[in-house]
């Protein structure tokens, strides 16, 4: 094993472990404590395997972490397999190509330790295309093209961008007689059948619903900011650098300039699919919303095409491959060195590592200034707030959300009451108390500060109430 791929694997279980849990990495065990077909955010996939977790390896980080740097091994073993079958006459240059392409990437090394639906989404997309290439090459199983067909289609329940993906790959091979052919093949059409089924209570819960995460999700891309225009591409495409690395990206933009019909069908397949999630990244930037991590998914899905590409321009191809992905390496090496103990000059408010940092101990200290006065449940105001409270408290009181700035899984679920004469905690990141309690307090108000590694962050502030309006209380009685 070469030396930066181990320290890199070491790095990442390092950082995995002292990387604090993620407000959305908590907000998706909530979702796990009360199990659906339909949530307000993503579709059922994540909220699945943590509860899957939980049942076998307990509750707490690890379990969290199990999930997601599991699936990230698992998922660059599968990208390196990929690549060695991709390219034959020179397998173990092509493996390691396509390693040191995902660790050149920031957001696949780092953006995959929280269990999140991405580390799940690209195991399942890895899988996809591990099983697409088998099936494209002479004299294939017969079930392997099934399989492709079943998880690519099965895989949308981790996120909505694999139906892009999906939709590129399945637009190159229907261009192609070869992949009409492979598509009509019984057992891939029983996979998409098997896939479509997986779907299918989602969809209907989803859909029925009128505010599941289909709606969020079109609504977020359509009406997310303000718009961008022709602006949206040229960010694309910087955004694309960044998540993918400029050797993937200038890799992948090869493999696009091959779509028309050069190049084995399996390298044109995994490539149309990258470049249908890319143009919809740019779409959503014309439209003015997009995150990095949207992109992502193609580089799991689409390197070992642009690998391929790389190898086939010869010394000179391989090279610049290599020494552009082990600069952006060096980059993913130093920010896990800093996650497993930060020394970055760094304010700890601008840091997104630290962003989770310290809530474990403060969330301690709430939990103890209502065991003090018997409170029967604890009052904050964001959706990520709650969601520590009760991950790290692990459900021990009820929690009531009152409010986010945006909707969330908390707004579709019954809140607690809080009613004239009940003892609660408030526990929020202001000394006044939240809109709409009203109360009388009881002792002084308690600050809980966080901190990692001599850092302070905005602290929690907790004061205990006995509620005196009615405002919380006739909102649940009604």
């Amino acid at each position: 094993m070469p030396a930066w791929l181990g320290l890199t694997v070491v790095l990442v279980m390092a950082a995995a472990v002292q990387l604090p849990v993620a407000l959305d990495e908590a907000y998706y065990w909530t979702w796990s404590k009360a199990l659906s077909w339909s949530y307000y955010d993503h579709p059922p996939g994540i909220a699945a395997a943590i509860a899957v977790a939980r049942s076998i390896f307990g509750e707490g980080k690890l379990a969290l972490r199990l999930i997601s740097v599991g699936a990230t091994l698992v998922t660059a073993g599968l990208v390196w397999s990929t690549c060695r079958r991709l390219v034959p006459q020179q397998p173990l240059l092509a493996g390691r190509l396509g390693l040191i392409g995902l660790s050149g990437s920031l957001l696949f090394v780092v953006g995959h330790l929280a269990a999140t639906p991405d580390p799940l989404q690209g195991l399942s997309l890895a899988l996809a295309a591990w099983m697409m290439v088998r099936a494209l090459q002479p004299d294939p199983h017969p079930w392997v093209g099934a399989g492709a067909a079943a998880v690519l289609t099965a895989a949308v329940l981790f996120k909505h961008s694999t139906a892009l993906l999906a939709g590129g790959a399945l637009l190159v091979l229907l261009l192609d007689a070869q992949g009409r052919r492979a598509l009509l093949r019984p057992q891939v059409l029983i996979g998409l059948g098997l896939g479509g089924l997986c779907l299918t209570p989602w969809l209907w819960t989803d859909l029925s619903s009128g505010d599941g995460a289909t709606a969020f999700q079109a609504a977020r891309v359509a009406h997310g900011g303000a718009q961008r225009g022709l602006l949206g591409l040229p960010l694309t495409l910087g955004a694309l650098v960044l998540a993918w690395g400029p050797a993937a990206a200038v890799g992948s933009f090869g493999v696009w300039s091959r779509l028309a019909g050069r190049g084995p069908l399996a390298v044109r397949a995994l490539g149309g699919g990258a470049l249908a999630l890319v143009l919809g990244c740019a779409t959503a930037a014309y439209l003015g919303t997009g995150e990095l991590n949207w992109l992502t998914p193609g580089l799991i899905f689409g390197l070992p095409a642009a690998v391929h590409f790389a190898v086939d321009h010869g010394a000179r191809g391989v090279r610049g491959f290599a020494g552009a992905s082990a600069l952006t390496t060096l980059v993913s090496l130093v920010v896990l060195l800093h996650i497993v103990y930060p020394f970055a000059p760094l304010a700890a408010k601008k840091d997104r590592t630290m962003r989770a940092a310290g809530y474990a101990g403060a969330v301690q200290v709430a939990q103890q200034v209502a065991q003090q006065y018997e409170a029967r449940l604890i009052v904050t105001r964001s959706y990520q707030m709650a969601s520590q409270l009760r991950f790290h408290m692990q459900d021990a009181l009820p929690v009531l959300e009152i409010g986010s700035k945006r909707r969330s899984q908390y707004d579709r679920w019954p809140r607690p009451s809080a009613c004239p004469g009940d003892v609660v905690v408030v526990a929020w990141g202001r000394r006044d108390l939240p809109p709409g309690l009203q109360g009388e307090r009881l002792g002084e108000l308690v600050t809980a500060e966080r901190s990692r590694a001599g850092r302070s962050l905005d602290p929690l502030f907790v004061q205990a109430l006995k509620v005196t309006g009615r405002a919380l209380c006739a909102e649940v009685e009604q």
